[in-house]
């Protein structure tokens, strides 16, 4: 029976990290117009828009929770980091290093995503808003901080767990 749903919820993660970063390619898409719009409105017209700013700010936190699972998860180091030492290993110590390096930074990961849960569940409770023209429900910020991270924990940890099949094989 786990043989059979592991797959299945492997394939939900990884069609979910595809659609987040899907989505943040968009949003950047999206941000760039608004962001052309205004500056057009504002120095051509004389006629900035308020909103713009407020978008912008909002846009600006969830392009990156929601595209980093997906880079972690693209092509063998597909994230920020630095080889150099790394490099000079051999290929079994370089795979054990990509393994703890992988399960290390899942750990955080997880403990800021599990606190963002918290934090996100409190602020949908206390029903807090952003200070602004325009206020916005601040659990609709926090919540992608948790599914990012949450996800981001997710991939690292099946990093982690490539580079230590490749490390025993050695």
């Amino acid at each position: 029976m786990e043989r059979m749903i592991m797959p299945k919820l492997v394939v939900v993660h990884e069609r979910a990290i595809r659609v987040m970063a899907v989505i943040a390619a968009c949003l950047i898409v999206f941000l760039m117009a608004m962001i052309s719009v205004d500056v057009v409105a504002r120095y051509l017209f004389n006629a900035p828009s308020a909103w713009v700013f407020e978008v912008t700010e909002f846009t600006l936190l969830y392009i990156p929770f929601l595209g980093m699972a997906w880079l972690v998860r693209r092509a063998e180091g597909g994230h920020v980091r630095i080889d150099l030492l790394i490099a000079a290993l051999s290929p079994k110590k370089q795979a054990f290093f990509n393994c703890l390096a992988a399960f290390l930074s899942a750990i955080p990961c997880g403990f800021i995503g599990y606190y963002a849960i918290g934090a996100t569940i409190a602020l949908y409770q206390r029903d807090a808003a952003t200070n602004g023209l325009y206020p916005m429900p601040l659990h609709l910020l926090v919540v992608v901080i948790a599914v990012g991270l949450l996800m981001t924990m997710i991939e690292f940890g099946r990093k982690g767990r490539q580079h230590y099949k490749e490390w025993q094989d050695l």
